[in-house]
């Protein structure tokens, strides 16, 4: 017996294979879409938490009477955080350099160098100050909207807060 071989059937194969490449380029489409948005999402969510987070995790740590401060590092505003390990007095500080957030802990000697800390996410202005027994850290986000966390320092004479 002879097979013939139909046009149709042809057609059909290329037609689903057709339908198969479109569907995928969607697919594809609509993944790095769904995936940008998150990566947005997660960074809004890293500049109002992550911030917040940092100054009362520096706060916390370093909380000894004298060794949170707020420094003027060549008109950079620097919240530090004095640390003493192993005979060496070491510093944590927190300030905005070129639109972004950066922390670093080096050696108090080796002195400051913006461009050595590691960056974090965008800001486009960060303000700290100790007063009264608290540390107030306003910042203003890639957005521009404008933000505030406090910490109180419990060595220096705050109260514990409920």
């Amino acid at each position: 017996m002879v097979r013939r071989n139909h046009a149709i059937s042809g057609l059909f194969v290329f037609v689903l294979l057709g339908i198969f490449a479109v569907l995928s380029v969607l697919m594809v489409l609509l993944g790095a879409q769904v995936y940008r948005s998150v990566v947005l999402r997660a960074e809004a969510h890293n500049g109002d938490r992550l911030l917040p987070a940092l100054v009362r995790q520096a706060v916390r740590a370093g909380d000894e009477a004298g060794t949170v401060r707020v420094a003027d590092e060549d008109g950079l505003p620097v919240l530090e955080v004095a640390d003493t390990y192993d005979g060496e007095r070491y510093l944590l500080r927190l300030y905005a350099w070129e639109g972004e957030l950066y922390t670093s802990y080096m050696d108090e000697a080796d002195g400051f160098a913006p461009e050595d800390g590691e960056a974090l996410f965008a800001v486009s202005g960060f303000v700290p100050a100790v007063e009264d027994g608290m540390v107030r850290a306003v910042w203003t986000d890639a957005e521009g909207r404008t933000k505030e966390t406090r910490g109180r320092l419990y060595a220096a004479g705050g109260e514990a807060q409920p």
